[in-house]
Parts: structure tokens; C-alpha cells; sequence
């Protein structure tokens, strides 16, 4: 069932898990960039991505006629981009003569990683739009749809990884897995068509209990509606302009939609944006779980929206009920503290990560076949967390497991710096290191997603997301890349895992002394 969407999905997770992860060690080995260059090339993607997701989210909205033939005209323009930063790597002088002609082949490859943020950075974002909308009513099952980019994306680290050891560790094979993938990606997306919609399409249960209710009760009822953990309260009035507003049988202890569908009743719409559909989701994915208890791989993804669509929120949609956080909500200290922890943890994630390979291999001694297997490790923790989330923060609360996850965090910077090169045994914890990756992250993301739904009221909540994406995945990264490359360059990798776990310490700080503030 929607077997396109699952194609779509293990497609685009396999065109950004294939050559991406392996980028600083290319640029170290094949193009002699020092590591503070490799840093300003690493954040350039997160930056542009901020920049880019809405925009082309917007695109799509409006034309999703072109929705399909946009996905695959994007991936042929960033994956030309990315090849021609192979080209460059192949013409590269020797590294006695580079530094003559560094500053040319530095700008030149910038400008490649710059076309490819803004080209195929947005693909995943797309992706996500284009099935929530082949799904249709049953959007409900996006998170099963998604779960299968979360294993391409695992596995195809690790086929890249074995791909480099096999040929001699050539690092030009990730491109070879880049290439396959892209073309995999750009036929899928040519055959995709995107109908548009006229309004938010219902959840089946709406569907269902809307078959059964009367068309037009003749007064208004005030709904109350919790939302996630929050217990947010929304009163429905009447829309703008209007005398009376149909009242909407819904049971709201099964769906999420109410302020979408009361919209599309009252005011006419002519798109539906991303942002509005993956907040929909994610209501109704609370609801479903809340009713059934139930653990499920598929809605635990449909409830925690990817980075890249959150991104495609950041702006408000004008012919939707979307609107920005008002500065007084902004500017209170429970609420500072929280973004500042989102920011520094984006960071954090980017100085250990984004330099993890290059580390390994560089200063460790890992073989590149050790490195792939590290995509499957983080990915298998990753989804295990993401499974049991809800119920953690129900049980312990928001507070613990965001400490939880800046000490497993704070562990595994350590960890790193003592390791000892070219030991079977270096190896091996690596690995477990690296599903302390997927823990760490799992619980902040996930924590993060419903503490913003704590905050802020349903209008505002797509904007706060894409806040909230946009300074982790992009201020924060683009920073953290930053930081690791400079003091990978002047001190050593050590040192550069010794940093990121001092600015875990601050962020936990940050923090608690937010929560402490208004306690």
C-alpha cells in the first residue's frame, strides 16, 4: 500500500546518506583542505537549508501540479553540484603544489555546496509534503511511510562505508552510491503526481464520525481540546466576517483537526502547506496513541516531524490560520532558556558529528568499513527512542529527559578523547558510542517537538516549529560546524570533543536554570 511514498522516501534518505556523511574525510584527504576550511564548508548547507525549505515548500504549495518534476529537476541540479565537486577533487593539484591555487578550488567548491543546499538540501522537506499528500485522508500513516527512509538512511551509510573499503578506500566510490541513488530518486519523482487540494483533508476517524453526525446544528459549542501533554485549551468562535460557524461533531478524543477543517468551512484556502499538514498529523497521532496506548514504529514517526519539514514553517502562510509566537511569548525566560538549549545543542551535534569521520579515521586509525557500520547504529537507537518517547516524557516529564540527553551527550564527547588509535577494541566502542548518537538525539528532538506544542497555541505552532527547527538544524549546526573546524585546526580533535562536551555542560545549564526560573 503506497508503495511510492516508501520508494520516495528510501530514495531521498539514500541520495543525503550516501556521499554527505563522508564530505570532511574527502575534503581532508582528496582536496588537502585544512579542517576550518572544511568547517566553512560544512555550514554553509545548514545556513542555505534555513533559507531554502520554505521557499521551495511555498513553490510547491501553490503549483502541485509541478510538485514531482520540481523534486527531480532539484535532485539533477544539487547532484550535478555535488559532482562537480568530485571533478575538482579529481583535478586537484598534489598537496606540495595546493597552496597556490587553494583559495581558487576553496571558492569554487563553496560555491557547489551552496547550489546543492539550495537545490537538493529541500528534497527531504519535499518528499514529506508530496506523500502527506498522496495519502490523502489516511495521513495518518506517514510515519510508516517515513520509517523506511529512516532504514535507507542507516543502511546506505553502511553500504557506503563498505563501498570505500572495497575499492581500495577510494573515496570517489560515495559518489558512485550518490549517483545510483540520485537517479533512483529523479525517476521516482518524475512519475510522482500531486493533486491539489481544496482544504485539510480529514483523518479517518473525522470521516467516519462526520458520516454520523448532523450536517448543521444550529448553535455553537465551545470544544476543549488537549493537546499532546499539554493541556493547551482552544475555544472555536466564530470566523471573521461571519455571523455563526457550523458546529463540527467531532469526537475530539480521536482526531487533531478540528481548527484546520473549522478553517476550510469558513475561509476559503487555496493551498495546503506543509507545515499545517505535518501539525495535523501529528494531533492526530497524539490522539490515536493516547486512546490505544499502543506502540507503534509508524505513528511514533507521524507524531515527530523531520527537521526539514519543520524548517518549511519558519514562514507564515497567509491564506492559512498560521501566525508568528508574539514577542511577549518569546521574551519570557522558561521559553528564552529553552530555544538557547535548542541552539547550543544543534551546535554541540554539529561540532561532534559533522567531524566524527574525520576524527575516526584520522586519529583513531577506523577503517572506512568501521564507519559504515555506525549509520546502522545510530538509526536502530534513533527509532527505538523515538518508539518509547511519549511514553518516557509522560513518565518522568520534560525536564528529566532533556538532562538525560545532554549527560549521554556530555559521555560520549568525552569517551572520544580516550580512545586509543588502531585497537580492534577503538573500533567496537565506537560503534556503541555512536548509538549514544541516536539516544541522545532521539530524546531531545522528540522532548523539544511537544515542549513547543507545551508553549504555544495551535495558530502559532507551525511558526514555532520551524523556530525551533531552523536553530537547531540550521543556526545551530552551521555555528557548530564552525566551532569544530576551528578548533579541530589550531588544537586537535581531542580537544575539539573536550569543547563539545563543555558546551553540553552550558546547555544543560541554560536549561535548568529556565525551568528553576518559573518553577
Amino acid at each position: 500500500m503506497y508503495f511510492i511514498c516508501k520508494l520516495l522516501f528510501v530514495a531521498v534518505y539514500a541520495t543525503v546518506s550516501s556521499a554527505l556523511p563522508y564530505m570532511a574525510l574527502f575534503y581532508d584527504k582528496i582536496m588537502h583542505f585544512s579542517p576550518d576550511q572544511i568547517g566553512l564548508l560544512l555550514a554553509i548547507a545548514p545556513f542555505v537549508q534555513s533559507i531554502a525549505c520554505p521557499f521551495w515548500a511555498a513553490v510547491v504549495d501553490k503549483k502541485p501540479q509541478y510538485h514531482g518534476s520540481l523534486m527531480g529537476l532539484l535532485c539533477l541540479a544539487g547532484g550535478s553540484a555535488i559532482m562537480v565537486v568530485m571533478y575538482l577533487g579529481i583535478i586537484t593539484p598534489d598537496e606540495k603544489n595546493f597552496d597556490f591555487e587553494m583559495p581558487s578550488f576553496l571558492v569554487l567548491t563553496a560555491i557547489c555546496v551552496f547550489l546543492y543546499a539550495f537545490c537538493s538540501g529541500t528534497l527531504v522537506s519535499l518528499v514529506d509534503s508530496a506523500v502527506m499528500k498522496i495519502l490523502g485522508p489516511n495521513k495518518i500513516l506517514y510515519g510508516e511511510q517515513r520509517l523506511w527512509g529512516s532504514i535507507s538512511a542507516g543502511l546506505t551509510v553502511f553500504l557506503t562505508g563498505q563501498a570505500v573499503s572495497f575499492w581500495n578506500n577510494d573515496l570517489n566510490a560515495i559518489f558512485i552510491v550518490f549517483a545510483v541513488s540520485s537517479l533512483l530518486f529523479m525517476s521516482l519523482s518524475f512519475m510522482v503526481t500531486v493533486e491539489p487540494e481544496e482544504y485539510e483533508s480529514k483523518s479517518i476517524h473525522t470521516i467516519e464520525n462526520d458520516l454520523n453526525a448532523p450536517l448543521l446544528p444550529n448553535r455553537i459549542q465551545t470544544i476543549e481540546k488537549s493537546y499532546g501533554t499539554s493541556g493547551y485549551k482552544a475555544n472555536l468562535a466564530p470566523a471573521e466576517g461571519s455571523s455563526s460557524v457550523p458546529q463540527l461533531p467531532l469526537n475530539l478524543s480521536e482526531t487533531g483537526f478540528f481548527d484546520d477543517i473549522l478553517h476550510s468551512l469558513t475561509k476559503s484556502m487555496s493551498y495546503t502547506s506543509i507545515s499545517s499538514l505535518t501539525r495535523t498529523i501529528r494531533e492526530e497521532a497524539d490522539d490515536y496513541m493516547e486512546e490505544t496506548g499502543a506502540l507503534n514504529m509508524g505513528l511514533a514517526l507521524s507524531r515527530l516531524p523531520s527537521m526539514e519539514a519543520s524548517m518549511a514553517g519558519i514562514l507564515p502562510y497567509p491564506t492559512q490560520d498560521a501566525e508568528a509566537p508574539t514577542s511577549e511569548m518569546i521574551w519570557n525566560l522558561r521559553i528564552i532558556s529553552f530555544l538557547t538549549t535548542v541552539f547550543l545543542y544543534g551546535m554541540i551535534l554539529a561540532m561532534i558529528n559533522q567531524f566524527l569521520f574525520l576524527f575516526l579515521q584520522k586519529d583513531l586509525g577506523v577503517a572506512s568499513g568501521w564507519l559504515g557500520l555506525t549509520g546502522p547504529a545510530s538509526a536502530i537507537m534513533e527509532l527505538t527512542m523515538f518508539l518509547f518517547c511519549k511514553q518516557l516524557t509522560e513518565t518522568f516529564g520534560v525536564t528529566k529527559l532533556v538532562v538525560v540527553a545532554h549527560i549521554v551527550t556530555f559521555v560520549r564527547s568525552i569517551a572520544y578523547t580516550f580512545l586509543v588509535p588502531d585497537l580492534l577494541i577503538t573500533n567496537c566502542l565506537a560503534l556503541v558510542l555512536q548509538m549514544l548518537n541516536g539516544i541522545g538525539f532521539a530524546l531531545f528532538w522528540a522532548t523539544a517537538v511537544s515542549e513547543v506544542d507545551n508553549y504555544f497555541p495551535p495558530t502559532q505552532r507551525s511558526v514555532a516549529q520551524g523556530i525551533l527547527a531552523g536553530l537547531h538544524g540550521g543556526l545551530g549546526t552551521g555555528f557548530g560546524c564552525f566551532l569544530g573546524g576551528y578548533l579541530f585546526e589550531n588544537y586537535g580533535g581531542a580537544v575539539l570533543y573536550q569543547g563539545a562536551a563543555v558546551v553540553t555542560a552550558l546547555s544543560a545549564v541554560v536549561f535548568l536554570i529556565g525551568r528553576l526560573g518559573q518553577a
